[in-house]
């Protein structure tokens, strides 16, 4: 079980550094065009990042999504050889009120806590037999938000 948390720890760390959230690094994004072609596009315009939000949510429907949220097209990817991706938001809660709304809507939908963070930002790990996911919750005094990170992929 040890090695189960070691494991979502480092690819949880791995994400972090993947998932292009930063105002440094931008990230190249799968969008499927009308005809379900995939093609790499960097810098989308709105149209194809709200596109792409709503494919990537469609494809997540086990994984809830607080109500009354903001999407931050940044921290939207997807990486199809790895079937995994990222989802990102702006929420104006408390990291307490998100934490628990995960807690309790994760382990409705069938997935196990495997372990939690606390500290400059909180990370809480769930599994599923063959799939992982990472929320990271990290507060933004500058516009008194939190920032909701979602990382799923398969194990």
């Amino acid at each position: 079980m040890e090695w189960r948390v070691n494991r979502l720890l480092i690819v949880a760390s791995g994400l972090f550094v993947i998932a292009g959230c930063s105002q440094i690094t931008h990230k190249k994004r799968v969008h499927t065009s009308g005809s379900g072609q995939a093609s790499n596009n960097v810098g989308l315009k709105e149209v194809g990042d709200t596109q792409l939000v709503k494919e990537l949510e469609a494809k997540l429907m086990d994984i809830p999504i607080p109500l009354e949220v903001k999407p931050i097209n940044s921290c939207f990817s997807q990486d199809p050889h790895e079937d995994s991706c990222s989802l990102g938001y702006c929420v104006n809660s408390t990291t307490e009120d998100i934490e628990q709304f995960y807690l309790q809507e994760m382990d409705r939908l069938g997935w196990k806590k495997t372990f939690s963070i606390h500290g400059f930002e909180d990370l809480i790990g769930f599994e599923k037999p063959t799939r992982f996911s990472l929320i990271s919750l990290r507060p933004d005094p500058k516009v008194d938000t939190i920032r909701l990170i979602i990382f799923t992929g398969k194990r």
